[in-house]
């Protein structure tokens, strides 16, 4: 079992739509890892109704996440930081001295820096043509980059690629 932390700006997208699908995940159910998630920046922002509504799509109700504050006492409480861009690895590193690893990269085998950096999802025009397909489209993505991660987590546990915490 291991405590995995995911971290994003303001936790209130990538990194808590992370940690929702991670728990409800039936891998999950299996392994009973723990998740958490957190933001660098967050100031008050809540999460928007157009996500809520996409998560209930997967059946995966986030309704009573609140966003929080990466902290050194956050960082310290997991075994696994697993930003969501390279942003928040650079963050991570500069004010905490902590590594994390790149969720696209562990989840996805690609090195983008951001979910909303993927070809795919790049045209960040859709989102204001379209909201719920945008939302839908990282979404998407991050549920299917869940069994890869659940299948990585022992190779990393087994090769110590698990980073010492930060210290408070």
């Amino acid at each position: 079992m291991a405590n995995i932390l995911f971290v994003c700006s303001c936790n209130t997208f990538r990194s808590a739509v992370a940690e929702h699908v991670a728990r409800a995940s039936e891998d999950n159910l299996r392994h009973r890892h723990t998740f958490a998630s957190a933001g660098t920046n967050v100031s008050g922002r809540e999460l928007n109704h157009t996500l809520l509504g996409t998560m209930k799509l997967i059946d995966t109700p986030m309704d009573d996440h609140k966003a929080r504050q990466v902290t050194n006492d956050i960082l310290a409480q997991h075994d696994l930081v697993i930003a969501m861009g390279e942003e928040h690895q650079t963050y991570l590193m500069d004010e905490f001295g902590q590594t994390s690893h790149l969720f696209n990269t562990l989840c996805l085998g690609r090195r983008a820096g951001n979910l909303d950096t993927l070809p795919e999802i790049e045209n960040l025009t859709r989102f204001e043509q379209n909201p719920q397909q945008y939302y839908i489209d990282v979404v998407t993505r991050i549920y299917c980059g869940m069994p890869r991660l659940f299948g990585v987590i022992p190779r990393l546990l087994h090769e110590g690629h698990f980073f010492p915490k930060a210290n408070p």
